[in-house]
């Protein structure tokens, strides 16, 4: 057991994945690195997916471009989802992963909160965690979201540990919502450091421009080193402002969009293989 403030957290990797009481066993890895709606073209080739098939699919990760390509797939991606909820045995995750698909599609945003609150209800992290933010982001409930955070952080997320370091510790949150609340800086540096002991690249980032604030430039440039080493594209940045010199991999896999909703919903360090979470400055084959 570790101590977070006045939380205590039982240590457990965080990067076993789903089992599904279907005895659907996947590793992560080799699930998301295919591509997403590979041979899928049409409603009809959704429907001929059995549910072990469309679970996958569902679960896989998304296409955030913005061609015609990529909405298509979210399209099949989400009937596929929705197929899972409605007729098949399902991980309470389920819903957390319905809910980011349909957060792709400005005709289904408004349903995302209701399937987010059936995931936390029936125990999903996943869907807590997205929840907290949705209750700020959606009814501008920010005691809501801090009530939600300190919740799943006691769970063990670690995403969670650090959206709510970054919301006490004022390290930028959403625009146009400014919170009244004194920072918390000490608060702050316990949930990050709680997240970044997980292995949680973005804490470390979080931690380098918490101690850069505070003048701690060994401890800033430490941490923003590591944030740096596993692809945290803004560390790199950071550094450079605060005049460290860096040398950037040509292949650098990034963290795009550091941003609460894109780390709650599609940067979670459990959703990072090599290629599909991050990007590469490099082609990709």
């Amino acid at each position: 057991m570790m101590e977070v403030g006045s939380i205590r957290i039982a240590r457990r990797p965080f990067a076993v994945f789903l089992v599904f009481a279907i005895g659907l066993a996947l590793s992560v890895s080799s699930l998301q690195a295919r591509p997403v709606g590979d041979g899928i073209d049409d409603f009809g080739d959704v429907l001929d997916l059995d549910i072990e098939e469309k679970t996958a699919f569902c679960i896989a990760y998304p296409d955030l471009g913005d061609s015609r390509e990529a909405r298509d797939s979210n399209r099949w991606q989400e009937v596929a989802c929705s197929g899972v909820l409605i007729w098949g045995e399902h991980h309470p995750d389920m819903f957390f992963y319905w809910a980011r698909i349909q957060f792709r599609s400005l005709f289904l945003r408004d349903q995302v909160h209701d399937r987010l609150r059936e995931g936390a209800e029936k125990g999903s992290i996943k869907a807590l965690t997205a929840l907290g933010l949705m209750e700020y982001r959606r009814n501008d409930d920010e005691q809501a979201m801090l009530d939600i955070y300190e919740r799943a952080a006691a769970m063990g997320d670690p995403v969670a540990m650090a959206e709510l370091g970054r919301y006490v510790g004022r390290l930028g949150y959403l625009l146009g919502h400014d919170s009244d609340r004194p920072a918390d800086y000490e608060r702050a540096r316990e949930l990050l450091e709680a997240a970044s002991e997980m292995d949680y690249p973005l804490a470390d980032y979080l931690l380098g421009r918490l101690h850069s604030g505070l003048r701690n430039r060994e401890l800033a440039e430490t941490y923003l080193r590591s944030a740096a080493e596993a692809g945290v594209r803004h560390a790199y940045d950071w550094l450079e402002t605060m005049g460290y010199e860096v040398e950037r991999p040509d292949d650098l896999l990034e963290f795009q969009l550091h941003v609460p909703w894109n780390a709650v919903m599609y940067r979670r360090p459990e959703h990072a293989p090599e290629g599909s979470w991050v990007h590469s400055n490099a082609a990709q084959e």
